[in-house]
């Protein structure tokens, strides 16, 4: 069905019927119809638990599509519905590239590359970061500070090139919260605390790209207080095959008392330590 393709909104056409005698209709038989390709509907399918080649195939098959705008190097809300029935809804009413038709919604887009990071997909996701993240934007194009979401950004599809990259609408909500579990997962990964036979673990698991490293640092927060600074000896990215892993824990408590634990987890008291707010600096190093 669809030529392979996965929908994300079909609809349905009456091509049977029958009237009585009342001109009442009564269907007999429906022809399914699908829309054109919405990005929604992949970042969706991401979440179920694919296997290392669809995944792969899925980011292929939206890279070779119309949601891909090749200029922008940007994903838009969908495909055109040019030719496609009014009937559908408000989305067929706005100009291309413009609101929610066609253009680089950012809360979808930051939805489908929130799900890159974290499913594995970790070269693809920093490919894209570099052209859909503000930070990396030119701010003469973009039309705002590179520090700040927007709604939306027209597209390429739009029929005034001017505003081509141009950001509208601040947003402060649903990119900011994408943003926010990005930001999570690059620095500390998903899950940093854990308990094991009833032991409280801690383990940082970045995953960071070399190019993030200012002089083989980069530095965040973590809980709001902490301090955290990663120590990068030989630049190298923290995924992939000769990956680097954190192989030291430098921990400076509150009573600025430092402690160095030379392993990738940190158990048991130090865990609770850090969980608990009395260490405010983490140095971990990465060989």
């Amino acid at each position: 069905m669809n030529d392979g393709k996965i929908p994300t909104f079909m609809y349905y056409e009456t091509v049977n019927f029958t009237k009585d005698k009342n001109g009442n209709i009564n269907p007999i038989e429906f022809k399914v119809n699908f829309l054109p390709l919405f990005l929604e509907g992949y970042a969706r399918y991401l979440k179920t638990n694919l296997e290392e080649k669809e995944k792969k195939e899925i980011y292929i098959t939206l890279k070779n599509s119309d949601i891909y705008d090749k200029k922008l190097k940007m994903y838009k809300t969908s495909e055109s519905l040019e030719k496609v029935t009014f009937e559908i809804g408000r989305a067929r009413t706005f100009t291309s590239g413009w609101l929610e038709r066609e253009s680089i919604f950012m809360h979808m887009e930051f939805k489908y590359i929130l799900e890159l990071i974290k499913e594995g997909l970790y070269e693809e996701f920093y490919e894209d970061i570099k052209n859909v993240l503000p930070p990396f934007m030119d701010s003469k194009v973009y039309g705002r500070s590179i520090l700040e979401n927007s709604s939306f950004i027209a597209s390429s599809a739009n029929p005034d090139e001017r505003t081509h990259g141009r950001g509208f609408i601040a947003r402060l909500s649903g990119t900011t919260v994408e943003m926010l579990s990005i930001w999570k997962i690059m620095t500390v990964g998903e899950n940093i605390f854990k308990y094991e036979n009833g032991v409280l673990e801690f383990e940082l698991m970045p995953v960071l790209s070399k190019d993030f490293f200012k002089n083989n640092v980069i530095e965040t927060t973590l809980l709001g207080s902490i301090r955290l600074k990663y120590i990068n000896k030989n630049n190298k990215d923290t995924f992939g095959s000769g990956k680097g892993n954190i192989t030291k824990y430098e921990l400076i408590g509150i009573d600025n008392n430092i402690k160095v634990i030379n392993q990738k987890k940190i158990l048991g008291t130090d865990a609770e330590k850090i969980r608990s707010g009395q260490i405010r600096e983490i140095i971990a190093t990465i060989e």
